[in-house]
């Protein structure tokens, strides 16, 4: 049996699982829940995720009790490790994104999941970002 990857959502991927529930991110999360890849976070970006859902824009998605169940649920499905220390020095365009590079390569993740075009066009070293789609295509040739 191969190994799960290891990669971590942007919170994007994570609020499209809820808003588009046959879309790339719902199928994302079901193939994370069977095993076929391991979601990495840490607090903040589970923090960051729950302050997007509680926007009043969500509630016709989810419910308050719903959007704390999923947050709960999300936690518990991923490895959770502890936040970087220090975002690196402006590697984005905007620079709430540098977190993401920055928990990546803490985690020693080899992918970034993001629909984030900016993120999208970067070229790291030791790290890949896709888009839902890309990694779903990545998930089913393994």
């Amino acid at each position: 049996m191969t190994t799960p990857l290891r990669a971590i959502a942007d919170t994007n991927v994570l609020v499209s699982a809820i808003c588009f529930p046959s879309g790339v991110g719902a199928k994302l999360l079901s193939l994370a829940i069977d095993g076929s890849w391991q979601i990495v976070a840490s607090p903040i970006l589970l923090n960051e995720l729950s302050e997007v859902l509680l926007r009043n824009k969500f509630r016709r998605y989810l419910g308050v009790d719903q959007c704390q169940r999923y947050i709960s649920d999300i936690e518990t499905l991923a490895e959770v490790i502890d936040d970087p220390l220090s975002a690196p020095l402006r590697v984005t365009r905007d620079p709430k994104d540098d977190f993401l590079i920055a928990l990546a390569y803490k985690a020693s993740v080899e992918i970034l999941i993001s629909g984030d075009k900016d993120l999208q066009v970067l070229k790291l070293n030791n790290l890949l970002v896709r888009s839902p789609k890309e990694f779903l295509s990545l998930l089913i040739e393994r």
